[in-house]
């Protein structure tokens, strides 16, 4: 997975292979490690919204936090979303 994810640095399928990447670590268990992985990803990436809505069902299944979920979508909010691409306000 760590060649996939050197060959692709620096693009956007990076993003998607890091988040690929947060499934094989919470199958290990590594629920902190995932986290880390997906605080990593900046509201500038593509895949920001799939990044959070993760790190969200993270936060509810395994962590049991209702507040941290939420604050997954609060940041969210400040995204539009169109014809399927998300884009972030600043």
């Amino acid at each position: 997975m760590q060649d996939a994810i050197n060959d692709f640095q620096g693009s956007g399928e990076e993003v998607r292979l890091t988040i690929a990447n947060v499934d094989l670590a919470l199958a290990r268990g590594a629920v902190d490690e995932a986290l880390n992985m997906l605080r990593s990803i900046s509201p500038e990436q593509t895949y920001f919204i799939q990044a959070r809505e993760k790190m969200a069902d993270i936060y509810l299944n395994h962590r049991k936090d209702k507040q941290l979920y939420a604050s997954c979508y609060r940041c969210v909010d400040v995204s539009v979303c169109l014809f399927g691409l998300c884009y972030y306000i600043k």
